[in-house]
This record gives structure tokens, C-alpha cells and sequence, in this order.
């Protein structure tokens, strides 16, 4: 039995016993009462009946006050307490050991955490919101291609559903403001999404805007290094990261949330992308691995300081 087990089982044993003592020694003072009353009565001279009934009397007296006494007793230490309840609420069931899974470590799994630092922070939470909106909203992941609008037209929407609740948010967080809201390019697709659910000020107006807006507001955005030509992403970023260059922006989701969505992708980041006159890619999870090109590495700080409103985003997580 575990410790708490033992516990309910010493005090489903005590509310038994009290139970016990509180019907049944009641009852046999009673009956030592009257019989002493009896005798009383045909031996009034006698002053050891009468000392025997006042014994009496105090017994029964003490036993219907031992809960409070106790309960009296130990409130001197903790005026929160009171052991009537836990006897009275006690519950013991017997079953079957339970045993806790280990990993592969041999420590303890933990459902529950125990360490208040490692409680998810408002900055974890937010990154998490980012990438998981950012999964719900793709229409397509790797090794899907990217669907594409005619004629390299980023501002033009192409009539799928797997679109539908992308267009909606970026028309909530950027068309709603008169801004360029260009679906099939990449800081307007990630910046949407970034507006959505950390920051609603975010420069969507160009990939080099974003970036200068990211390194202009420290107060919002901490920038932790800079991933290089062809180091691995997944070595070294961590979910809703925000990956910032001149020419491109993107957001790293990993490949573990890319799979409850698209379950046979090995995608791991958020991106559209559009080349003036050439093509304007609608936005996809895609797999990138190592990239050719430096990109810095962005994390919020939790910090939002805005007239504009975040958008409520559970109804698109649900996929």
C-alpha cells in the first residue's frame, strides 16, 4: 500500500472504533446508571453508589466530547484542522498495486510537474499558440507541393477550403487595418499569424520590414543567435521560434506538432513564399533540414503593449 493508502485505512479503523464508542459505551452507561440509581434507591445511606454514578455521569460526558477535545487539541497548532473531518471522510479501497512508468533513464514519469520553474511560462505558452496556429492554418504540408495562386498573384485567393481559414485571419489581422494583406507571401502569411497570437503590431509590410521591426522592439522580441548556413534547425531551435532574415520569414513548429495535423510529414516549419513575376506559394509545412542562407532567431518575451486587439484563435485549432 502507498502512504496515503495506509493513512485512509488507520482512519477508516479509528471512525469504526469512534462509531463504536460513541453508540455503544453510551449505551452501557446508561444502563450502569440506571442499575446504580437502583441501587441507589434501596441503599440511599450508601455514599459509594453515589460516587460510582458520578464517575458515571463523567464518563459518559467524556466519551461524547473526545472529537472535540482532540479537535480542541490540535487546532492550538493549526486552527485549519480538524480530525473529525478527515475520520469522517476517510475512504479506503483495496486494489490492485499501481506502479509508475519509467523512462528509459529509470526515473519517475511525471504527469504532474513539481518544479514550479518549470511551469510553462505566458512566453512558452505564446510560442506554442504561434506554431500550432501556424500547423492548423497550413493547407499543405511536405511532401505535398505548395498550392500556388495564377499567375504569381499574391494577393489573389484561390478558391479551396483547405484555404479558407488562413484567408480569415489574415483578413482579421491585417486586411482589417487597410494594410497589404498578400496571402502568397512570406511575411504576410507568418506575420498574420505572429499578430494573431503574440504580437498585433508585427510589420507584415515586407520580410526586411519584419526584420527591422523585430530587432527595433526588444521590449517584445529577444533575439537569441543566429542559425548558419547548414546547421541543422532541429538541433537548434525550439518550437515557435521566429526565423528572420531580409528576404524571408518563417516559423519553426517542429516536426512532433507538423504531425498532429499531417501525420506522414516530416515538415518542421511554417513558410510561403513569393518571387515577384515568378511565383507566390500559398503557405505550407515544409521540411528544411539545413538552409543555404543565415537566419535570426527570434523568441517574444511575452511583452504586449498594443491598441489592437489579439484575435480568439481556439476555433481554428481544431483540426
Amino acid at each position: 500500500m502507498e502512504c496515503n493508502q495506509v493513512l485512509s485505512w488507520i482512519f477508516v479503523v479509528v471512525r469504526y472504533i469512534m462509531l463504536a464508542i460513541n453508540i455503544i459505551c453510551p449505551i452501557l452507561l446508561i444502563v450502569s446508571l440506571v442499575k446504580q440509581f437502583i441501587v441507589m434507591m434501596a441503599k440511599p445511606d450508601d455514599k459509594k453508589e453515589f460516587s460510582k454514578i458520578k464517575n458515571s455521569i463523567l464518563a459518559l460526558i467524556f466519551v461524547f466530547f473526545i472529537p472535540l477535545i482532540i479537535n480542541l487539541v490540535i487546532s492550538w497548532c493549526d486552527d485549519t484542522y480538524h480530525i473529525s473531518q478527515c475520520i469522517e471522510n476517510a475512504n479506503y479501497e483495496a486494489g490492485d498495486s499501481q506502479y509508475i512508468e519509467t523512462n528509459d533513464d529509470g526515473e519517475k514519469k511525471q504527469s504532474v510537474i513539481i518544479d514550479p520553474s518549470q511551469y510553462d511560462s505566458p512566453v512558452v505558452s505564446g510560442r506554442t499558440k504561434l506554431a500550432r496556429l501556424a500547423v492548423a492554418l497550413a493547407p499543405t504540408a511536405e511532401p505535398e507541393d505548395h498550392l500556388n495562386a495564377p499567375n504569381a498573384d499574391p494577393w489573389y485567393k484561390i478558391d479551396d477550403s483547405r484555404l479558407y481559414n488562413f484567408y480569415e485571419v489574415m483578413d482579421l489581422t491585417i486586411k482589417n487595418y487597410g494594410e497589404n494583406y498578400a496571402y502568397g507571401s512570406c511575411a504576410q502569411a507568418a506575420g498574420g499569424i505572429i499578430r494573431a497570437t503574440i504580437d498585433p503590431d508585427f510589420d507584415v509590410s515586407s520580410s526586411e520590414a519584419s526584420l527591422q521591426y523585430l530587432f527595433n522592439h526588444p521590449d517584445k522580441w529577444e533575439n537569441v543567435g543566429i542559425i548558419r548556413s547548414g546547421e541543422r534547425l532541429d538541433d537548434k531551435l525550439e518550437v515557435g521560434d521566429v526565423l528572420s532574415r531580409d528576404s524571408h520569414l518563417m516559423i519553426y513548429v517542429g516536426n512532433d506538432l507538423a504531425r498532429d495535423k499531417f501525420p506522414n510529414t516530416k515538415g518542421n516549419v511554417f513558410q510561403a513564399d513569393y518571387s515577384e513575376g515568378n511565383y507566390a506559394k500559398y503557405p505550407s509545412i515544409d521540411y528544411i533540414e539545413t538552409d543555404f542562407r543565415d537566419f535570426y532567431i527570434f523568441r517574444p518575451t511575452g511583452t504586449i503593449d498594443s491598441s489592437r486587439p489579439l484575435i480568439s484563435i481556439d476555433k481554428y485549432l481544431v483540426y
